[in-house]
């Protein structure tokens, strides 16, 4: 069983949305009335030009689902949720918060990949009461500037992918083949390139369009201009666990990030799927998914 809710549309204001979201039917129905509690449920965040249906398959592994209530969100400007302006990680985190309260979840695990890993930061930081657990994913508190991200060896910076994505001029191009071969010169990984071109759809009128509000998305990951204040994030208790889990085949979380993290997270664990880049969860999803599963047991979440 499937529930979806939510429409897109237009949100001018700041304030919380209302985030569209699938709830997995992880038990039978007689199981679901008496064991929904059983575990603390998982709240799951795509990442940066992702959606919900991103994680509808490894978070039916009996690793993850078993006994527990599963959410996947669309954050803001993505997927089925509403379309607003502001972009900021803390705006993106309110509406978290807002779809837990709303969805009376109590205390959740709050997973995260990529930029739904920052929200899910942030979250944790933000409401500490609302939160039992936080699982990252290849992801740390740290801006990924130009300067910060050189060298890189695996993943293209999210500056690139910013400035790949603003530039291009949708009106001159009349098909997904055409927008790839823009892109294959500008995003060369493969993967990265392709999920961008994801968000490509064919409206009414047979023109190439974005599926997701571009303009705000671009903007929020343009953190040169804008960087977030990590340094001034408070840390979360010592009570909450946390786990960091990171691809061997990418550059967002390794090593040097981890005094940086418990500095933030004081409890943080960190697994490594050495032949995973960027999404772990999709490339890998059997060793993500017992990574993560261990850590849930370990900590009875």
């Amino acid at each position: 069983m499937l529930r979806t809710v939510g429409r897109r549309r237009w949100l001018s204001s700041s304030a919380p949305v209302p985030l569209a979201y699938h709830e997995l039917a992880t038990m039978k129905d007689d199981e679901f009335a008496t064991q929904r509690g059983r575990r603390a449920p998982l709240v799951v965040l795509h990442g940066l030009l992702g959606s919900k249906s991103n994680f509808r398959s490894v978070m039916q592994r009996p690793e993850l689902a078993r006994n527990r209530r599963i959410v996947l969100a669309d954050l803001r400007n993505h997927g089925d949720s509403p379309h607003a302006g502001c972009m900021s990680l803390h705006s993106l985190a309110s509406d978290v918060s807002h779809l837990i309260e709303r969805l009376e979840l109590n205390r959740v695990v709050l997973m995260g990949h990529s930029l739904g890993g920052r929200v899910a930061m942030v979250a944790a930081a933000q409401t500490p009461d609302l939160v039992a657990g936080l699982v990252v994913i290849d992801m740390a508190p740290v801006n990924y500037t130009q300067s910060t991200s050189s060298g890189w060896r695996y993943t293209p910076p999210p500056e690139c992918i910013r400035r790949a994505i603003a530039s291009l001029e949708l009106e001159s191009m009349k098909s997904r083949r055409d927008v790839e071969s823009v892109l294959r010169e500008r995003i060369p990984h493969a993967p990265t390139r392709q999920f961008v071109l994801q968000n490509l759809v064919v409206d009414e009128s047979n023109r190439v369009r974005w599926r997701v509000n571009l303009p705000a998305i671009a903007e929020s990951v343009n953190e040169a201009a804008e960087p977030f204040g990590w340094d001034a994030l408070p840390s979360t208790p010592d009570s909450l666990p946390s786990l960091f889990v990171g691809g061997g085949q990418s550059d967002y979380l390794t090593e040097a990030h981890h005094p940086v993290i418990r500095s933030k997270f004081p409890t943080a664990q960190f697994a490594v799927v050495p032949d995973a880049g960027h999404w772990v969860h999709s490339e890998r999803p059997e060793q993500f998914a017992r990574a993560v599963g261990q850590f849930l047991d370990q900590h009875d979440l």
